[in-house]
């Protein structure tokens, strides 16, 4: 009865319960479950029905749904406000980055740490926007969940009558919210874990963890977790210190400069360089001091600047420097050229040091993906304890026969056998996919990286109707697809486009064709050939190195890409792969339901026959199961 109490809908699609009970066994279980279901299958409603279900039995427990994004925290949002208007009031908490929801104009202007800072001494004086919270009865709270109409809608209504967006979800979780919606940090960053945690009383037994998106945890963890430190930093760190007469953060700041000028010479014309973390340590009298000071400064430049202008780069440069002692395992030190100066990476290659506290103590945990990497990677790169794991894979939602998989076998991206002469094969094959492909309709082309698009954009026939770029915006995208008569859209592996699109009409995907040119492998520099020598000297096995670094990862975004165009029943679509590497046991194995029925072709004219008597045979084949109504 529970897990129909909490499913929003009429009826469930295939495999929504079989999703919905799992969950429920896990929270029961306290396992830890690694969920891969197709797009288009509802995992959001099927999870927080499961999870729902099992919280009734764990009165102190409640859900933390991770969002990444913006789009990311709407999906939870969607399916609780759907449950309410199904007389299901599921109460709910919401958070963002705590200095995103202040609105207070100075806080734009702090770095995370000092705005932290800065709101502790605010509140200690009596902020009144956070005491006007303290007074409001819990109806009334319960108001601004229960009639927003999206997360950014909830921090609006807190800011417009003068709340604190922020104390709001607090007293909403002390209110027993069963439900928390909240950005990575919260959960992800140890440090912003625990004092969150501390502040909402919640401790980690009584968590219930959900991440999706689960495929891109790693990556998104690695780079919030990595810290920079730029050239120009320190030179404003340098002036911040001379200006408020901290003479002798002056000399460390010199020092530091010296160090720079050393290591700008070892780079020479390469990318980028190791760097031995005591190298620059040396350059400091000390970690504590160089804090202490940098912490005084802070504070008078706090006093100084009644409305704070600027960060205090000096805190910023103690804190890079505090990382490089507080964490070794899984970092990398590196420095390369950006903008023609030197700038310092502390990159996290391997989070699952700064996660294994988390995933060994929640109460359970969901994490989930249509494209979920094997057990074994998420073991190892997310620390999870290998004996908490439960894994379901459920098949393809819709019918294999909707779909045609062709791999060229005369191309490849491989940058031994990149030459102009391969381009435009694969410039060919492009063309007679776009060619060869319905009106109406849209061919997605998607390239391992903006330098193979780039010689190919120039030989290809067709002029692209969307090229991606860093400042693609999705609805342009799909505004321009509609907008004529055939699309030709040319993305990156793991962009925007290719990680968030859904192009409809009527129920249907305008995405008729895509086509991979080359195999997104990463490219190989020192952090994925860390990552490799890590795993290969942990197991002792140089191959299992490699398909972690690269194998792994290029395999995930080739699934990725090819989901992008069958998204209901009533569609068909082709995939074409241009590189004979796919076919190798390397990555094959990583693409096993991609690749369980293929073609291959050795000539653009091929390829062209095989699309148009697919896509101009029969009409999809409907699985019935599949498509009851939701």
């Amino acid at each position: 009865m529970s897990l129909n109490k909490y499913f929003p809908y009429s009826s469930w699609r295939k495999y929504q319960k079989k999703i919905a009970e799992a969950v429920r066994d896990s929270i029961r279980g306290e396992s830890i479950l690694l969920l891969e279901a197709p797009t288009g299958v509802g995992k959001t409603s099927a999870v927080l029905a499961g999870a729902l279900a099992a919280l009734d039995e764990l009165p102190d427990c409640l859900i933390f749904f991770t969002a990444r994004t913006k789009n990311q925290a709407m999906a939870p949002f969607r399916e609780l406000r759907l449950l309410r208007r199904r007389g299901i009031n599921v109460l709910y908490s919401l958070f963002r980055s705590k200095r995103e929801m202040c609105f207070l104009e100075s806080a734009r202007y702090m770095d995370y740490d000092e705005f932290l800072e800065f709101c502790k001494l605010e509140r200690g004086k009596g902020c009144k926007y956070s005491a006007s919270v303290a007074k409001l009865p819990p109806e009334e709270l319960f108001e601004y969940c229960f009639i927003a109409r999206s997360p950014v809608d909830f921090i609006e209504k807190c800011r417009g009558d003068e709340l604190c967006p922020y104390e709001v979800a607090r007293r909403l979780v002390a209110l027993k919210a069963k439900v928390v919606i909240g950005a990575y940090p919260y959960v992800f960053d140890p440090k912003v874990q625990e004092a969150f945690f501390s502040m909402t009383g919640i401790s980690l037994n009584q968590v219930v963890l959900v991440i999706d998106e689960a495929h891109n945890l790693s990556s998104s963890l690695s780079n919030m977790l990595s810290l920079k430190l730029s050239l120009r930093l320190i030179r404003l760190g340098r002036r911040e210190a001379l200006k408020y007469r901290f003479y002798d953060l002056v000399k460390d700041y010199d020092r530091l400069l010296a160090f720079y000028r050393a290591i700008s010479k070892r780079i020479g014309d390469k990318r980028s360089i190791l760097i031995e973390i005591d190298d620059l340590l040396t350059a400091v009298r000390s970690i504590q001091t160089f804090e202490r000071e940098a912490s005084a400064l802070s504070l008078k430049k706090s006093r100084d600047e009644k409305m704070p202008k600027s960060k205090c780069y000096s805190r910023v440069v103690a804190k890079f420097l505090r990382a490089l002692i507080e964490f070794r395992r899984g970092y990398v030190l590196s420095a390369k050229r950006e903008e023609g100066e030197v700038t310092l990476e502390y990159r996290c290659i391997n989070p699952a040091s700064r996660l294994e506290k988390l995933f060994s103590n929640v109460k359970s945990a969901i994490l989930m993906s249509a494209t979920l990497q094997p057990k074994n990677f998420m073991v190892d790169i997310l620390g999870i304890p290998d004996n908490r794991v439960r894994e379901l894979r459920v098949g393809e939602i819709f019918p294999r026969e909707n779909r045609l998989v062709i791999v060229a076998s005369d191309v490849t991206s491989r940058y031994v056998e990149r030459s102009e002469e391969m381009f435009k094969k694969m410039a060919s094959y492009i063309d007679s996919a776009f060619r060869a492909s319905p009106m109406k309709k849209a061919v997605l082309v998607v390239f391992p990286s903006y330098e193979i698009m780039k010689p190919l954009k120039r030989l290809v026939e067709e002029k692209p109707t969307v090229i991606e770029d860093e400042d693609t915006r999705i609805e342009d995208v799909i505004f321009q697809v509609r907008s004529v008569p055939k699309a030709l859209v040319f993305a990156v592996a793991g962009g925007k486009i290719v990680e968030g699109i859904e192009i409809k009409s009527r129920g249907e995907s305008l995405i008729s064709t895509v086509v991979i040119a080359g195999i997104p492998y990463p490219e190989p520099d020192i952090f994925s050939n860390k990552l490799k020598e890590l795993i290969s000297m942990k197991y002792s096995n140089r191959s299992l190195g490699w398909e972690y670094a690269y194998a792994i990862p290029a395999a995930m975004k080739i699934k990725q890409a090819a989901g992008r165009a069958i998204r209901s029943e009533r569609d068909k679509a082709v995939i074409v792969i241009l590189d004979r590497r796919v076919l190798t046991d390397s990555i094959k194995k990583f693409l096993e339901n991609l690749l369980s029925n293929y073609y291959i072709v050795n000539s653009p004219q091929k390829l062209s026959e095989k699309i148009f008597q697919f896509l101009a045979s029969n009409p999809p084949k409907i699985d019935t199961i599949a498509s009851s109504e939701i």
